[in-house]
């Protein structure tokens, strides 16, 4: 044992490629969103990379949303921008359970360098669609690239927890990566906006293809091997074989655990949020002003308000107190609720901006919060499928509520403000949902979960007196 523990602190990664603990890096550094940035380099590389990835995404969507309104003559279809939303989040429900599989069978760090520069070709199938003028073309190529986000996406989430040390760490990381989907929503749609505006879609796509090779850049410079599941792949046989086993595997797992009903509290948010790139759209239209720079604005006030639910949420919340984590999470639903309600009230740009902001601090809150909790409570060989069904529902009920607002626009004739008061009362009846789950001691608040990190609090007690008995080598 004496032995083994000394390999640990001399070696970063065991053979399931887990980061441990080092503890002069945790007394060097206070836990904190700087001090992990300064002494995790493998994160601050993965962090770029994510940063550059989700930059080009924004930056590729509001392109073809661009492409889509230039071909219709500059005129705007709810329904087709409701059909690129759908294009873009149905490979995501429908890859899954491969995607999951993929991230728990090989090295996730070797995946996403794989993808990253897979998608950098993609892009220059959208330019060959708008020299076309080809709407299906567009649609296409979104769906292309967007299965192999799907594949790319269970493999981001579950390596991040590869990639801290204690569950402090966990914390700020997962809310650091959610911010950086922020930021990238803040920045990527601005300049989207301004750079179709000004320059042309072309140059957007141009612009994500350079993106997703520095990404992969980033990815090669980590260290170490990220594979969890040496062991537990070798008794599959072919791929399709090993894809259904697992994924049975995962609902198996899932059904049998007490914190299972918060795979689906991110999705209860989705069903509120999914309206809002359509309804962004269709509130860029109204008033002066150009049309593009307008929703760009609106996604950089998407973007702000994902970095207000972040620090706010941080400030409330302590992995120490779990069941502050789920709280959190559904008072965060409760201002999204209260976002969706004032844009529909509420009709000058500058009040619809405002409230843009506070629906999306409430979705960050909600999102961030979820992710961290099963984080913690997921083993470690079935993060990327437990992760995957979690964004799979997310996605598909997004996807669902995208549709269903281009169908209530363009066919029942409801204006903007309608369809979000209408999600309003939809997020009113979730909110006293997942508050009755709250209070009456599941999920986090329950016995399990206390038990769950006593356990976990021990472990910790036990590694630390280990590390101070045995001398390094």
């Amino acid at each position: 044992t004496k032995s083994t523990k000394a390999t640990r602190e001399m070696d970063p990664q065991d053979d399931t490629g887990s980061i441990r603990e080092k503890e002069s890096d945790s007394k060097q550094y206070k836990s904190s969103f700087l001090g992990l940035l300064i002494r995790n380099r493998n994160y601050r590389l993965f962090l770029s990379s994510y940063l550059f990835s989700h930059g080009g995404e924004w930056l590729t969507y509001v392109a073809s949303i661009s492409v889509i309104e230039s071909i219709l003559g500059g005129q705007t279809s709810r329904t087709a921008i409701s059909i690129l939303i759908v294009v873009r989040l149905l490979p995501n429900v429908l890859l899954s359970s491969i995607g999951g599989t993929l991230a728990d069978s090989r090295d996730r760090r070797e995946s996403m360098i794989l993808l990253s520069l897979v998608h950098s070709f993609i892009p220059f199938f959208y330019i060959l669609a708008g020299y076309w003028a080809s709407i299906p073309m567009v649609y296409l190529v979104t769906f292309l690239q967007e299965c192999v986000a799907a594949l790319n996406e269970p493999c981001k989430s579950a390596i991040v927890n590869q990639l801290v040390d204690n569950e402090e760490d966990l914390q700020k990381a997962t809310a650091l990566t959610g911010v950086s989907w922020s930021c990238m929503a803040a920045i990527g749609s601005s300049v989207g906006g301004f750079v179709a505006a000004s320059y042309g879609p072309n140059v957007c796509f141009l612009m994500d293809s350079s993106l997703f090779l520095c990404s992969a850049g980033m990815l090669y410079a980590m260290e170490g091997k990220y594979n969890t599941a040496e062991k537990e792949s070798a008794g599959y046989g072919n791929v399709c074989e090993r894809i259904t086993e697992m994924t049975r595997e995962a609902f198996q797992y899932l059904s049998g655990k007490f914190w299972w009903p918060l795979v689906l509290m991110k999705a209860s948010s989705a069903l509120m949020y999914g309206v809002s790139d359509v309804l962004n759209v269709s509130f860029s239209e109204n008033g002066d002003g150009d049309r593009d720079e307008k929703l760009g604005i609106l996604f950089a006030f998407v973007g702000m308000g994902c970095l207000v639910g972040l620090f706010v949420s941080d400030a409330f919340t302590s992995v120490s107190r779990i069941q502050s984590l789920q709280w959190a999470g559904i008072v965060s639903l409760g201002f999204s609720t209260i976002g969706s309600f004032g844009m529909g009230m509420m009709g000058s740009f500058h009040w619809l901006c405002f409230f843009t902001l506070v629906r999306s601090a409430g979705s960050s809150g909600t999102w961030i919060n979820s992710s961290v909790l099963l984080q913690l409570f997921a083993a470690p060989e079935k993060m990327g499928r437990v992760l995957a069904l979690d964004g799979a529902l997310s996605l598909l009920l997004e996807a669902t509520s995208a549709m269903l607002c281009g169908y209530l626009q363009d066919d029942l004739g409801l204006g903007p403000q309608a369809v979000s008061l209408l999600v309003s009362g939809i997020g009113s009846v979730l909110f006293s949902l997942w508050c009755c789950y709250h209070w009456t001691g599941r999920g986090a608040t329950s016995q399990e979960a206390a038990a769950f990190m006593q356990q976990i609090a021990e472990d910790k007690a036990d590694k630390r007196t280990l590390t101070e008995q045995t001398p390094l080598i």
